[in-house]
């Protein structure tokens, strides 16, 4: 069993031990053999050991941001094209006003007419965290997202993040 009800939860461990895994289960992308996991009092997955059915919220429905060590950004979108990715829907001044504000939170919005085969590892760690933000997440998962930026660069991008999450009342799991 395992809880996290704090704002902020880190979850510690040797190399191999599991934590990559179980922010892949809360977000969807894994499977667990058996139990039951529940975003915000709801389940999002469950079932009985050996038992092949059970309940199953969609990936996209969970409402889960998740940011890996290696970033996914689309590479035929800019930057600034990535984070708006995640606000199909919304009128195009505000959806510019809002790219810009979160290319800003993490620093990259110097980046935004840049393809990502022009950024770095640390540049595209930033555009993916930005658009992860863009999806307005009921929850955020980190799996050692800063790992590409220097010592310095992480810290403020850390603290960048968590005042996000606290602004926007958004759970960090990392």
């Amino acid at each position: 069993a395992f809880e996290a009800n704090a704002a902020r939860t880190v979850v510690f461990g040797p190399s191999g031990s599991g934590k990559s895994s179980l922010l892949r289960a809360i977000a969807g992308l894994l499977e667990p053999d058996a139990g039951r996991i529940q975003i915000h009092g709801k389940t999002a997955w469950q079932r009985a050991s050996g038992n092949r059915s059970g309940h199953n919220v969609p990936t996209e429905k969970r409402r889960v941001g998740l940011v890996m060590q290696n970033p996914s950004v689309f590479p035929h979108l800019t930057a600034a094209g990535n984070v708006a990715f995640a606000l199909k829907g919304m009128e195009k001044s505000a959806r510019e006003e809002k790219v810009f504000r979160l290319l800003q939170r993490v620093e990259a919005e110097p980046l935004a007419d840049r393809w990502p085969r022009e950024l770095s590892g640390g540049q595209l760690q930033r555009v993916a965290i930005a658009r992860t933000l863009a999806a307005e997440p009921s929850i955020l998962l980190l799996d050692e997202p800063f790992a590409a930026l220097d010592a310095k660069s992480r810290q403020q991008l850390s603290e960048n993040v968590q005042t996000w999450a606290r602004e926007h009342n958004v759970p960090v799991l990392t």
